[in-house]
């Protein structure tokens, strides 16, 4: 998932969401107009969650508000015609039936989703509970996801109003603002992790095509 808005991700079509490391080539291999197919019995329900983290571009929404079309424990209230964006979204929680009912974005206070640039899972966070990634049981299996994924080069990423974190298996690591073309790498030195920002050549021409992983 790819992103251009400084505070937040941005909703921006659709990617694979499934948290499944194994399921990664099969992922790649399906047409990218194919629609997922949701864990049965699943559906956004009360939870809109998405219409607050992430900005749309269609309705000129930032990120970190909540939509002017979104009712709060009922849906949208523009869901026949809500922007395209918007209706190829699908959470990880609604593809994932590895994810429990407590990953339910409404009950996590975060979205969880992938990151096709940055080979990540995103973690989005409501800005109004900053630290729900950090609360158990979520802590616990990001965690187990960052040293599973490690192996296979992909990350963990939490993303608060554009503000970017690398989880690690024995560390956090605050990147910052991540704008177009940077890269971030990850590497182990022993048996510590590390994270750090390589800067894309593009940087110094367009200072202001600012990004932020995790947006859709």
């Amino acid at each position: 998932m790819t992103g251009e808005n400084q505070r937040g991700g941005e909703l921006h079509g659709r990617d694979p969401q499934n948290t499944e490391p194994r399921d990664a080539a099969r992922r790649d291999a399906e047409p990218r107009d194919a629609e997922p197919a949701l864990v049965p019995g699943r559906s956004c329900g009360t939870c809109s969650m998405c219409c607050k983290v992430y900005s749309i571009k269609e309705l000129d929404k930032p990120a970190g508000r909540w939509c002017i079309h979104a009712v709060r424990g009922s849906g949208c209230s523009i869901h026949p015609d809500r922007p395209r964006s918007c209706r190829e979204f699908f959470c990880s929680w609604l593809v994932d039936p590895h994810l429990g009912p407590e990953w339910k974005p409404e009950v996590s206070r975060f979205v969880l989703s992938a990151d096709a640039t940055h080979q990540a899972i995103m973690v989005t966070v409501d800005p109004g509970m900053p630290l729900a990634w950090k609360r158990e049981p979520y802590y616990a299996v990001l965690k187990q996801f960052s040293e599973v994924f490690f192996r296979i080069n992909q990350k963990v990423l939490v993303n608060l109003n554009g503000h970017i974190t690398v989880v690690l298996p024995d560390r956090e690591v605050p990147i910052g603002l991540v704008v177009a073309g940077d890269a971030i790498v990850l590497s182990r030195e022993g048996t510590a992790y590390c994270a750090g920002l390589r800067r894309g050549p593009e940087l110094a021409k367009t200072p202001s095509a600012s990004l932020s992983p995790g947006s859709m």
